[in-house]
């Protein structure tokens, strides 16, 4: 992935992503500015992991350590949704509203808006869920390719945008090895608090 993440005013440098999930609910995360490591982020929603490169970590809730880290909270089943069109981790249908050419769906945690394609079939377009507007850009033979997760507005606007270069979906013949999701402390590794992750920033 490439993420480009804006906060108001302020944009940040590109940073390339690689990350790997799962439907259990647990994630890895190796974010990249240049050529050197910006972060590691790894584990499941209740517990996760987040290592920065000047070797200070975090231990908390995976979308509390998101949400310290760029002021947006998302869980690693939802963000897995998001990056395969999905939207949602759990879709339970309510109702569906046309109009025109764009079918408004409710569900229980979200709301969906599906555009109809020039050759009749419906596919997502934006979404909603949390006080977070996901705008899809463009989409590829295996899913999304470009997209966009705002805040509604407010004093920063923290929004992300995400390029997907390669996606790959698979069905393991066996259990995924754990330790793929769990980031190695470097020597002498320094604890620290969400509180100071927040008060660090983005930057």
């Amino acid at each position: 992935l490439r993420l480009v993440f804006r906060a108001g005013s302020r944009r940040f440098p590109a940073v390339t992503l690689g990350a790997l999930f799962d439907t259990g609910g647990r994630m890895a995360l190796d974010a990249r500015v240049g050529s050197g490591s910006f972060f590691v982020l790894g584990g499941s929603a209740d517990q996760a992991t987040l290592v920065l490169r000047d070797g200070r970590y975090v231990r908390a809730p995976a979308a509390d350590i998101v949400e310290a880290l760029i002021h947006v909270r998302l869980e690693p089943g939802r963000l897995l949704a998001i990056l395969t069109g999905c939207l949602t981790p759990t879709p339970e249908f309510r109702q569906g509203v046309g109009r025109g050419r764009v079918l408004e769906v409710t569900a229980d945690d979200a709301t969906a808006y599906l555009e109809q394609t020039p050759e009749g079939a419906w596919r997502l377009r934006a979404g909603t869920f949390d006080r977070l507007v996901v705008d899809y850009r463009s989409f590829g033979p295996s899913g999304p390719r470009s997209l966009e997760i705002r805040s509604q507005p407010d004093a920063t606007r923290p929004t992300l945008s995400i390029a997907i270069s390669q996606l790959e979906i698979s069905q393991p013949a066996g259990p995924v090895d754990e330790s793929l999701f769990q980031p190695v402390l470097p020597p002498g590794a320094t604890a620290i608090s969400l509180a100071e992750l927040r008060a660090a920033g983005p930057a």
